[in-house]
C-alpha cells in the first residue's frame, strides 16, 4: 500500500468558487479511500492508501477544465496538476409579452437536452424570479451542454425557449415571447356518470413528467375538480394530455 502525491496549479489568476474531486482510477475491489476532495485553496494533495499498481488521476469539477494524469505509479511524489478554471458559462436573455403589457410574477428556470463533454452536471431546475422589470435574466450553466429556458408569469403560457449550446451560444441573447395561451375546460366522472370531487388533473405540458398518484404530485401542480369540473388557463395552443389522480381510483389519462 502506499500513496500519490503532489502539488495543484491554477492556470491564470482564476481560482473555483468550490472545492473538487481528483477520482482515482481504474477502481480496484479494496480501494476504499482511493478518491480525493480538494479544497478550493488546496495546494498539495495526497491520495491513498493505495494498492501497488498505477493509476489515473481524474479532476471532476463544473468549474475546471476535464484533466487526466497518468498512469502514475504508487509511490509517485512529484506529480504537477496544472488545471484551469472555466470562465462564466452564462447565457443572457430577454422575456417579454406578445401584448406588450408588464409581466408578474416573472420567472424561468434552465432545463438540459444534451451533455456534450466532462461529466454530466445537471442545472437546478427549481423556478427562479426574474427581477429585472424589463424581462432580462441570465441564467449560469453548470457544465458543457445544450439547455432550454423554460419561462413563466401570470396570466401567460409557460413557454420554452430555442435550444442554446454552451460551445457557441454564450454570446447571444435569447429572446423569450411568452403569449396567453388557450383554455381547456372537462368534467371528471367515474362510472356511473356521477362527477368526482378532489380529483387533481394534471396537464403534461406543465409538468417534467406525470406522476402515477397524489403522492408523488408536486406541491401547487394541476387544478382540483368542484362538481367534478377543472379547467386550465394559459396552455400553450398544439395537443396536450392530461391525467387524473384521486387517492381512491387508479389515475386516468387522455390525450
Amino acid at each position: 500500500m502506499g500513496f500519490i502525491e503532489g502539488r495543484i496549479h491554477f492556470e491564470g489568476d482564476r481560482r473555483p468558487k468550490q472545492g473538487f474531486s481528483i477520482h482515482v482510477g481504474p477502481r480496484a475491489a479494496d480501494l476504499l479511500d482511493g478518491d480525493l476532495f480538494a479544497q478550493r485553496d488546496d495546494r498539495t494533495f495526497k491520495i491513498g492508501p493505495l494498492p501497488a499498481g498505477k493509476y489515473t488521476l481524474t479532476v471532476d469539477s463544473a468549474e475546471i477544465e476535464s484533466k487526466s494524469v497518468g498512469p502514475l505509479e504508487v509511490g509517485t511524489k512529484n506529480v504537477e496538476l496544472d488545471l484551469t478554471v472555466r470562465g462564466p458559462m452564462a447565457l443572457k436573455g430577454l422575456i417579454t409579452g406578445d401584448d406588450g403589457q408588464p409581466l408578474t410574477n416573472l420567472k424561468f428556470r434552465l432545463l438540459k437536452t444534451r451533455h456534450l463533454s466532462g461529466r454530466n452536471y445537471e442545472p437546478n431546475q427549481e423556478w427562479q424570479p426574474v427581477a429585472d422589470s424589463k424581462g432580462a435574466f441570465t441564467a449560469e450553466f453548470p457544465g458543457p451542454g445544450v439547455y432550454v429556458v423554460e419561462a413563466s408569469a401570470d396570466g401567460y403560457a409557460i413557454t420554452k425557449s430555442q435550444r442554446a449550446s454552451s460551445e457557441t451560444d454564450l454570446n447571444k441573447e435569447l429572446r423569450i415571447k411568452l403569449s396567453r395561451g388557450l383554455s381547456l375546460a372537462g368534467r371528471v366522472v367515474d362510472e356511473a356518470g356521477r362527477p368526482i370531487n378532489g380529483a387533481t388533473v394534471v396537464a403534461q405540458s406543465q409538468l417534467k413528467w406525470l406522476p402515477v398518484s397524489v403522492t408523488k404530485l408536486p406541491s401547487r401542480a394541476g387544478v382540483a375538480t368542484a362538481e367534478g369540473r377543472f379547467q386550465f388557463d394559459h396552455l400553450n395552443p398544439g395537443k396536450e394530455t392530461i391525467r387524473v389522480l384521486h387517492p381512491d381510483y387508479v389515475f386516468a389519462e387522455v390525450g
